[in-house]
């Protein structure tokens, strides 16, 4: 990562669609130092681990990206496959 850092505010804004067209659904206080690609999950339902050996479900990813803001660039969430309420800490905006 360059020397871009998290919001210091303790919201991160989320962002959902793609690189090229994306738009704010909210924000979190989930964030992750030199990370660029979180996957989103959910644990398995009781059916569901039944037959699996898994402990969790695959959702989605969310890419960190770099915005820029009034006083700078910040990192932020942008999930491009899944739901950003599957993101920690998600709130809507």
């Amino acid at each position: 990562m360059s020397e871009v850092d998290w919001p210091t505010n303790s919201a991160v804004p989320v962002f959902s669609g793609d690189l090229e067209d994306y738009e704010l659904v909210g924000f979190t206080t989930f964030t992750l130092q030199g990370v660029r690609l979180f996957m989103l999950s959910r644990p398995l339902t009781a059916a569901e681990a039944a037959s699996s050996q898994a402990d969790f479900m695959m959702k989605g990813q969310a890419l960190v990206i770099e915005r820029e803001g009034k006083t700078g660039r910040y990192l932020a969430w942008l999930v491009v496959d899944g739901d950003p309420k599957d993101l920690p800490g998600f709130w809507p905006a």
